[in-house]
């Protein structure tokens, strides 16, 4: 279905506002956009990167997992842009690679600031991922990652949401078979796929992830939970719930939950 020119503005106006949130961001860090590097893990369709690009950063770099998106721009392993700055002349460059986020293809030491939007909870191997990225940050440069934990109540993303609350955390993966094979047959393979194949293995507790951004090397400058975006969902919320999580996933807690 090709997007109508309104729709291409809407998508465009919304990966630019967040664009100018990240260039704020940085900003506040001491960082100045026009000298830094930075490297988004997961970029998707590069929406992101080349809006950053645009608005001032010097070198916004896109990594993704090889992509039908991709195949169908190049032959290669690489596509090179350079963008226009939207702030005045500038040539700014937007780069997408194909890449493994536990092995990224970078130098040590030479990225300012590395950044992610739901991009973490689908790393198989987060440990691995994260040291890369410790090591390709400079001296006293940031991480930023916005993340949908497996264990919330929309960990599922999609897919693996099922119709009843927390369903895809109180199921061992038999069960979650059994379940969508029963109800939702038309989307068993995918939904199988998506669970087996597009998160981490083993599921990681919050508490596991700060332990692990920590062992890394990081020191934690902010970590903010927000839970509003579910507030219905927590009248439902109850001991037996909880219990039956932990049947599959231990360490779990009301805080993942």
């Amino acid at each position: 279905v090709v997007p109508d020119r309104t729709e291409i503005t809407v998508i465009r106006d919304r990966f630019l506002s967040s664009a100018e949130g990240k260039l704020r961001l940085l900003e506040s860090l001491g960082l100045r956009p026009e000298d830094s590097v930075v490297l988004e893990v997961g970029c998707g369709e590069g929406y992101m990167t080349t809006a950053l690009g645009a608005l001032g950063v010097g070198h916004a770099v896109g990594l993704d997992s090889r992509s039908k998106t991709y195949e169908s721009v190049c032959e290669r392993p690489l596509v090179l842009e350079s963008i226009s700055s939207a702030n005045g002349g500038g040539r700014n460059t937007a780069l997408l690679i194909w890449g493994d986020a536990m092995s990224l293809p970078f130098s040590d030491r030479s990225v300012d600031l590395v950044h992610s939007a739901a991009v973490l909870e689908h790393i198989r191997e987060l440990e691995p991922a994260l040291s890369e990225m410790y090591r390709v940050l400079k001296p006293g440069g940031f991480a930023y990652h916005h993340v949908g934990p497996w264990f919330g109540p929309g960990g599922g993303h999609s897919m693996c949401n099922l119709d009843f609350p927390w369903g895809h955390a109180r199921l061992s993966s038999e069960e979650f078979r059994d379940y969508v094979s029963e109800y939702r047959p038309l989307e068993l393979n995918k939904a199988m796929d998506f669970y087996d194949n597009y998160f981490q293995v083993p599921r990681l507790t919050i508490a596991e992830v700060q332990a692990l951004v920590l062992k890394h090397g990081f020191e934690i400058k902010s970590w903010d939970e927000k839970s509003s975006k579910f507030r219905a969902h927590y009248e439902f919320l109850d001991m037996q719930i909880l219990d039956e999580c932990r049947r599959h996933f231990p360490n779990v807690t009301v805080r993942d939950l």
